[in-house]
């Protein structure tokens, strides 16, 4: 929307009006006079381009409820530069220690230990390792879970099920 106008439909909208408007005729939901009679309906107009923006969203809603799909394109992370370093965040510390005080650690300082054998640091200080942290602290807790979830169970081998029954 630029500035200076008043309200109106910018390209954006009128790409998706298209798009959900081809979607909605393959799927025999719509024709091209129903979409200008829908249009002309609700709006007052025949043509999206006399759509206001607020308007268009409206219409872009209503077109989803009849079953057309947009899809968000995905964009690929840029690499960040070498020299660029992002710091940990309150969020990724956050979940850190709520994963720390989920693990069962055969010492008092298990995490300490782990992370200066881990790390090789005493603190994390990059969202880089904080990410790595959070990951390998994951997988330990899904281990942990699944030793516990199969503790006392008996296992029976090959030679020993004749005997079982």
């Amino acid at each position: 929307m630029k500035q200076g106008f008043l309200n109106v439909i910018d390209n954006k909208q009128k790409q998706l009006i298209h798009i959900c408007k081809a979607q909605l005729i393959e799927k025999g939901e719509l024709s091209e006079e129903s979409y200008r009679d829908m249009m002309e309906r609700h709006y007052g107009v025949r043509s999206c381009v006399y759509l206001t923006y607020n308007q268009a969203e409206a219409f872009i809603n209503d077109m989803i409820r009849l079953g057309a799909e947009i899809k968000r394109k995905r964009r690929p992370r840029r690499p960040q530069a070498p020299n660029i370093t992002a710091i940990v965040s309150p969020q990724e510390l956050a979940k850190i220690e709520h994963l720390k005080a989920d693990i069962k650690w055969r010492f008092h300082d298990g995490y300490d230990r782990w992370l200066k054998k881990y790390l090789k640091k005493d603190r994390i200080t990059t969202s880089r390792e904080a990410s790595k942290v959070i990951e390998a602290l994951k997988g330990m807790l899904a281990r942990q879970q699944r030793q516990e979830k199969f503790e006392g169970v008996e296992y029976f081998h090959d030679h020993d099920r004749s005997n079982a029954f």
